[in-house]
């Protein structure tokens, strides 16, 4: 009978967790530029797209790319502002240099803008 209770409790731990999980809200905009610079640190092209926009994954996830992008290392910190569909997003990396990220809401989604829109 205790194998079953424990089965149960972690079934439903497990349950209650993915539920929690699903419920975030979305993403913000620091979400995405940490999705961005994470997927770029793995070589993930597919996911670059989907942050930025399709057709750069590939040059950003090469060796140059990424060698680029990261020039820093990882960022240690992201926040963010957001006026109406636009926002930017400032990193902070370990060594203490930030940059700015533009983005730009398009269909409810959160894309990272390399370049002005509209270009």
């Amino acid at each position: 009978m205790t194998y079953r209770k424990n089965l149960l409790l972690v079934t439903l731990l497990s349950l209650a967790l993915v539920v929690v999980s699903g419920c975030g809200g979305g993403d913000t905009p620091s979400k995405t530029v940490e999705k961005f610079f994470t997927a770029v640190d793995k070589g993930d092209s597919a996911t670059v797209d989907q942050v930025i926009g399709p057709g750069a994954g590939s040059m950003l996830t090469s060796p140059f790319g990424k060698m680029a992008v990261m020039k820093d290392g990882m960022p240690k910190s992201y926040t963010h502002t957001i006026n109406g569909n636009n926002a930017t997003v400032t990193v902070t990396y370990g060594n203490g240099q930030t940059e700015n990220f533009p983005l730009e809401k398009v269909d409810g989604k959160w894309l990272v803008r390399l370049r002005p829109p509209g270009r």
